[in-house]
């Protein structure tokens, strides 16, 4: 995630490049001059906050600050001035829509209304002086990359403290970019991390001074702080440092997240243009999370030993300091940042490792748009604000991703990427929108983009490709293959589809500029061709027929309405634990639970649906015809997965399967079969997160095999 946004909170009603501010505040801030006691043991934070600032009223201002903050004393130029606080509804009405659409915020808000003092000359400064606790629940934290997980506000406590932007730990006027200065004194050994660079840290007595600057524009102020061992060094050829806030248990993971920092910004460096902070921090945190800040992260525990980490997700949150946290997102008109972050880190590490690898992360792009999205939940780019689901994370992660893809396709590699450098150069520390892309790329392209934004951007869907008709001829000594392709589509987008012709000796491609419903390419080929692809590599952002891909988990993750049938004979301890499974896939609690001795079959088709128990456990097997892959066997006790043998005989095995529903091939059957009870409730909260997979194995609740049944029959590829 970019941000810990509970909302997309603190910036509305924006321009690109600049802020354009609810007038009712009275004040454009400039500079956040903060000094902060924290006393974790009471929860509690004391501070003032000399702000720099153009006000734009010489009646009153206005700021919003979390309402357990209690005001001590303003002073405007030294004049101390009489204010009023006010909460609840009856501040609804000045809010800015992102703070009055947000409940909890709201209720967590007090305006402060602060009467300036009568005097000719402007004013400049503004002085906030304020104490209180900050102490929110922990409780249901959770780090997931596929839903919007339980966060908490903010927290001052023994264990740590997190104060966030949606926090209101600072006075705030929504949209200001500021730039700030942090003095934080806490007791040892509780080190602070902001964002900026570290200016100074003085231990005295037991407490420990440290002082955060930056002097660049920043959309939100953010404080870390917990009892962390410090680990620096420099990145070579840059004077930028790489740091390490880990508590104490998590040494052994410190060179291992240096260096892999270090050759991030390296890499970024090269790829998009000058880091512009003075350091990047991986921050240890006490819960659950996976955010990124403006030149930190804050990752937790748990998953900063996650063994994939350091090749994804670490990447992706340095990425973000140039998109999101370098370059920041304006709310008017969509946030692009986490689909451009997704194509410069995630997709970008796939593509690098194999033009194949690059080809399956665009087709999982594909397939879970096609599963997760249906006309009652999309929505076009320029509404998506963060993640809260599947569907929201496959159309602002994935679809946002394609559209980079295609633009890329386009424009072709160099001047995507020189357009991408301009962007950040342009717009590092300001707000940047859609609009501002569209200006930039079309700069570039050198004809009128309108077209491709209005598709992509602006409307909801996307296409469908099918593959009417393909004609081979013998022309004297070479081959021409006629390749006629139609896209299904509310109306026709205009694609940039790739054919392919692979012959006895190689492959030749064409791209095919389709406008219309149908539209027809002809490629010329020396050797005996053999098969023709269309869209061979997944670089065009569309709706999956089924045959493209394997049945996955995700159908069951993204099903409406799914159906989880028990066998009725089953205990009581392996019926607690199906629940568990219930709970985790059917969040929207949309689901039905039923029996294998009470469903009907024909009530199965036209969704997906979970089976538990093999078939010497649950009746439905036999009512059923299932087309079981031939990399799959069930026995009793003992399955086979892809020429693996596991054996059901109490020592904790789970067997996770996916197979195509027989009556619906656009659905699927979710098959779980255990030994275990404990050992399913141990997986259970696991599975989300293996949505691309069709088959799943795992011991005592550890991952042991995973993969996908093989594809073999695409309606998109003829062979001869």
């Amino acid at each position: 995630m970019r941000k810990a946004w509970i909302v997309p909170v603190l910036a509305t009603l924006l321009a690109s490049g600049c802020a354009r501010k609810a007038p009712e505040f009275g004040l454009d801030v400039l500079n956040h001059n903060l000094t902060v006691a924290l006393e974790p043991s009471q929860h509690t934070l004391k501070a003032t906050d000399k702000i720099t600032a153009e006000f734009k009223s010489k009646k009153q201002v206005r700021f919003l600050l979390n309402k357990n903050l209690h005001v001590t004393r303003i002073a405007v130029e030294g004049d101390t001035c009489a204010f009023t606080s006010h909460t609840g509804p009856q501040i609804v009405q000045i809010l800015p829509p992102a703070f009055a659409d947000d409940s909890s915020l709201v209720r967590r808000a007090q305006l402060i209304v602060v009467a300036l003092p009568q005097s000719q000359k402007k004013p400049r400064t503004l002085e906030v002086a304020y104490e209180g606790q900050i102490a929110d629940s922990v409780a249901g934290a959770e780090f997931s990359r596929t839903f919007l997980a339980n966060q908490t506000a903010g927290v001052i406590s023994e264990k740590g403290v997190y104060l966030g932007e949606s926090t209101l730990w600072y006075p705030t006027v929504p949209g200001d970019l500021a730039s700030l200065r942090v003095d934080a004194t806490t007791p040892k050994p509780f080190e602070v991390v902001s964002q900026g660079v570290l200016v100074k840290r003085k231990i005295e007595g037991d407490r420990m001074q440290t002082v955060w600057q930056e002097r660049n524009p920043q959309d939100a102020i953010y404080l870390v702080a917990g009892p962390y061992s410090v680990a620096a060094r420099l990145v070579p050829g840059t004077n930028v440092r790489v740091m390490t806030y880990f508590f104490q248990q998590s040494a052994d993971l410190v060179d291992r997240y240096l260096t892999a920092s270090a050759r991030y910004i390296q890499l970024y460096d090269r790829l998009l243009g000058p880091y512009a902070y003075a350091k990047f921090a991986v921050v240890e945190n006490f819960f659950p999370s996976g955010y990124g800040m403006p030149s930190f992260t804050l990752l937790g525990s748990h998953v900063i030993r996650l063994p994939f980490i350091v090749y994804t997700s670490l990447g992706h949150e340095i990425c973000h300091n140039w998109w999101g946290n370098g370059v920041f997102v304006s709310p008017e008109g969509g946030n692009w940042c986490e689909g451009l972050t997704t194509y410069c880190a995630d997709h970008y590490y796939e593509e690098a490792k194999s033009k194949e690898a690059g080809a399956e992360y665009r087709k999982n792009i594909d397939r879970d748009y096609t599963v997760y999205v249906h006309p009652d939940n999309d929505f076009p780019l320029t509404q998506f604000r963060e993640r809260t689901d599947p569907a929201t994370r496959a159309i602002g992660y994935g679809k946002a991703a394609m559209v980079f893809h295609q633009m890329r396709l386009l424009l072709g590699d160099d001047k995507f990427w020189n357009a991408l450098r301009n962007v950040y150069r342009d717009y590092v520390f300001r707000y940047a929108s859609w609009k501002d892309f569209e200006k930039v790329f079309q700069e570039f392209y050198g004809q009128d983009l309108r077209w491709f934004f209005r598709q992509w951007v602006e409307q909801k869907g996307a296409p469908k490709l099918v593959l009417k008709n393909v004609r081979k001829e013998q022309v004297g000594d070479r081959y021409r293959i006629t390749v006629t392709v139609g896209q299904e589509a509310e109306k026709p987008y205009r694609l940039l589809v790739p054919v392919q012709v692979k012959t006895t000796a190689g492959s030749d491609k064409k791209l095919l500029d389709l406008h219309a419903e149908v539209d027809s390419v002809s490629i010329e080929v020396v050797n005996r061709p053999v098969e023709v692809a269309v869209d061979p590599y997944f670089d065009v952002f569309r709706r999956l027929d089924p045959d493209e891909f394997a049945p996955s988990l995700a159908q069951i993750i993204g099903e409406e309405k799914p159906v989880f049938v028990m066998p009725a004979a089953a205990s009581p301890e392996l019926t607690a634990a199906y629940k568990q499974v219930v709970q985790q896939l059917d969040r929207k609690k949309r689901g039905k639970v039923a029996t294998d001795t009470s469903v009907q079959p024909d009530s199965l088709a036209g969704r997906s649906f979970v089976v538990f128990g093999g078939p010497w456990e649950n009746k439905l097997w036999d009512k059923l015809n299932l087309e079981v892959p031939a990399e799959l066997k069930l026995e009793p006790g003992r399955v086979a997965v892809a020429g693996q043998e596991f054996y059901l005989n109490g020592k904790g095995t789970t067997l996770i399967a996916v197979l195509r529903n027989p009556k619906s091939r656009d659905k699927a059957v979710l098959v779980v079969v255990t030994d275990q009870p404990a050992a399913l409730e141990a997986v259970a909260p696991k599975l989300v997160h293996y949505g691309k997979y069709s088959y799943l194995v795992f011991m005592q609740g550890q991952n042991v095999a995973k993969g996908s049944w093989p594809v073999t029959n695409s309606p998109l590829v003829v062979r001869f």
